[in-house]
């Protein structure tokens, strides 16, 4: 039996994107000013990541994985291209856990509801686990984007203010 994992961005991750989204698109609005580069650029970037958010997945099974990456090209990825499977707390920076592929762009995995199983599969397959399993936390996947609804709030609320002087 094939067994198959499948993991996309937990629900809380987009909605906090889908928030962010909202904010920043209400804060271009009032501004008004499409002249002003930030007033297009903002509500594009963040609606780019946001689609990658709510339609990245991974499709994972013995042989390999299935990434659909939510903008751009699908790929596949056997077992023999993972290097090594690199936690959280491996380096100061890291936030969330990733799949090093030798020659390629990384496959990044959250806290999602099965990397747990994606991250034993890792293990059978005899890949190297650098750092601990316990470092993988939702508050850590999402604290990129709590950060970006914190700013986009901030600039909303400069411009409520702004607009009500």
């Amino acid at each position: 039996m094939n067994n198959v994992v499948v993991l996309t961005r937990p629900l809380a991750m987009r909605v906090v994107a889908a928030s962010t989204l909202v904010v920043i698109i209400a804060w271009a609005a009032l501004s008004g000013d499409t002249s002003d580069f930030g007033v297009v650029a903002y509500p594009a970037i963040i609606g780019l990541q946001t689609a990658r958010e709510f339609l990245w997945r991974l499709e994972v099974t013995a042989k390999g994985m299935h990434e659909r990456p939510g903008i751009g090209p699908a790929r596949e990825i056997s077992w023999k291209a993972i290097d090594a499977v690199i936690m959280p707390n491996s380096t100061w920076w890291r936030i969330n856990p990733v799949l090093k592929v030798i020659e390629g762009p990384n496959v990044q995995l959250t806290a999602a509801d099965d990397v747990d199983a994606v991250i034993d599969m890792a293990v059978k397959k005899g890949k190297t686990i650098v750092g601990s399993a316990d470092s993988v936390t939702l508050v850590r996947s999402i604290a990129p984007w709590i950060l970006l609804l914190g700013l986009a709030c901030l600039l909303l609320g400069a411009q409520l203010v702004g607009a009500a002087a």
